[in-house]
């Protein structure tokens, strides 16, 4: 993996490069404003639930290029070349009659069937949780809550398999305070 860190920092032992993102790059789409609007992010993490994120304000310029290979999830180096701001909804997290899934017997109190593998496909910055362990009530509890999505690196060419999710309460982002970070796998 090609990892540029800030001057002075250093590759969290026994964690696996997961992401880094040049928030510069990515403020014109931040329609919430929670994001900081210029540095890098970078997110380690290691082959259970715990991780690092690193935040930096710090120019390009002053970025230093280390690389350190592994296999397993993130070693494919994708790179991102396409940002959007996107809007989900969670309608979209509903099978619909046409899907072949859909069944009668398995609708809930307002008539509609949870799909567990919706939005796993997606990686992206806030929007709605996914978890495809996790049902509806858990995932609209979850919406409900002060966290957010920080970052989801879905199956869309970065993992292996499931869904990688960096969870952060919005007081600790305002005060960019990324030490209290969830870090969570969902496959099934």
């Amino acid at each position: 993996c090609v990892i540029d860190l800030p001057k002075g920092a250093e590759h969290p032992e026994n964690m696996k490069f997961a992401g880094q993102l040049d928030l510069a790059k990515i403020a014109p789409y931040d329609k919430s404003n929670l994001l900081p609007k210029s540095g890098q992010l970078l997110f380690f993490v290691d082959d259970k639930d715990n991780g690092k994120v690193i935040y930096a304000d710090v120019e390009n310029t002053d970025l230093i290029r280390i690389f350190r290979e592994h296999e397993d999830n993130f070693y494919l180096g994708v790179l991102i070349d396409k940002i959007s701001a996107e809007t989900e909804t969670i309608e979209e997290r509903y099978f619909t009659e046409k899907d072949e899934e859909f069944e009668e017997d398995m609708l809930n109190e307002n008539g509609k069937m949870w799909n567990d593998f919706a939005g796993t496909e997606k990686s992206k910055m806030f929007g709605i949780y996914t978890h495809c362990q996790q049902g509806e009530e858990y995932i609209l509890e979850f919406m409900k809550s002060n966290r957010v999505v920080l970052l989801q690196i879905g199956g869309n060419g970065f993992n292996d398999e499931g869904v990688f999710n960096v969870l952060i309460d919005k007081e600790d982002l305002k005060n960019r305070n990324f030490n209290n970070c969830i870090f969570e796998w969902a496959q099934s």
